[in-house]
């Protein structure tokens, strides 16, 4: 996601959490899932390049290294009294 490409990931854990099924990438639950999703992918480069750069935006702006810091320090300002 960060290097901008979309992604299939499997429906569990935290992918489903991070992915927006069809948004910034695809989430399947079993194998025919993912080869239809490959399938979506393989005959749209416009979808590829959207849910690419929905992705990058995403994982810049919610789990860049600089988001992270400001969550640790938050974390230590507001909760360590």
């Amino acid at each position: 996601m960060a290097m901008g490409k979309s992604v299939i990931a499997s429906n569990t854990g935290e992918a489903k959490s991070v992915i927006d099924d069809g948004i910034d990438g695809f989430l399947a639950g079993d194998k025919n899932s993912f080869i239809d999703k490959m399938r979506i992918l393989s005959k749209s480069q416009g979808l590829r390049q959207d849910m690419g750069k929905a992705a990058r935006d995403k994982i810049l702006r919610d789990y860049s290294l600089a988001r992270a810091g400001n969550r640790l320090l938050d974390i230590f300002i507001n909760h360590g009294r």
